[in-house]
């Protein structure tokens, strides 16, 4: 087997791996109703389900069309997508003889500037919010006079440095990896060793983000170690801090 080749199906291999984690904590939050009444984790499923069911079309055409060396086509995949799959380096990229295609990648950069105009404040703001967080809980500590209503104080404050921690990470691997892919697919035309390592890594990014996110909820893991027996049903109290921590 060719060393191509070798790469091409680790890399498919673990592209899968992420989907199937994917469709594992879309099981455990299902069978949860703890966390089937939470909007928040079931948008979040909503999008997992949307990732899962683009990968599986992807793979339906990439991996034969690799193998046979030419564009297989699938129904999402159509003649009039505006797109094309190029054999010779095996990615897609606009296909310009389609029509409408150049209006549509106007369009597509227009939307994804102001896509990044949105999320790069955001990611600023988070930060700032957990500086000012930090800043507030030093603040408390020196100047409570009472032990319990400083240990309250704190307590409130940890969770809500939690809670932005945890947008604040997401938000920078949503950007990071639309940065990535946005640079290679848009800016940098053609296809090379290090765009290619770049727009997997990217794209491995891409498909984990979801699952990042609910791993870092207690609950979730709470109830992911239960399925596979690594931990016991009452190792975490349901309302302990540390489970109200993660939600």
């Amino acid at each position: 087997m060719e060393f191509g080749t070798l790469l091409y199906l680790l890399d498919v291999m673990l592209n899968t791996l992420i989907i199937l984690l994917d469709i594992f904590i879309i099981f455990v939050i299902l069978n949860a109703p703890e966390l089937r009444h939470n909007p928040v984790i079931m948008l979040t499923v909503f999008a997992m389900s949307l990732d899962i069911l683009v990968y599986v079309n992807v793979i339906a055409h990439d991996v034969p069309s690799y193998f046979l060396n030419k564009d297989v086509t699938t129904p999402l995949f159509s003649s009039c997508c505006g797109y094309t799959y190029l054999t010779k380096g095996h990615y897609w990229y606009f296909d310009f003889a389609k029509p409408y295609t150049y209006l549509y990648s106007r369009i597509n950069i227009i939307l994804q500037v102001v896509c990044l105009s949105v999320v790069i404040p955001a990611d600023v703001l988070i930060i700032y919010k957990l500086y000012k967080l930090q800043r507030s809980e030093v603040w408390v500590k020196m100047s409570t006079t009472s032990a319990n209503e400083k240990q309250e104080s704190v307590v409130k404050k940890a969770l809500r440095m939690n809670r932005e921690a945890h947008l604040a990470l997401n938000f920078f691997i949503m950007t990071l990896c639309f940065l990535l892919q946005t640079l290679c697919f848009n800016v940098v035309g053609g296809n090379g060793v290090w765009k290619d390592l770049v727009m997997k890594i990217a794209s491995k990014v891409n498909l984990s983000k979801w699952a990042i996110y609910l791993l870092r909820n207690n609950t979730v893991r709470q109830k992911l170690l239960e399925i596979t027996g690594l931990r016991s049903g009452s190792a975490i109290a349901p309302h302990s801090l540390a489970t109200r921590t993660g939600r």
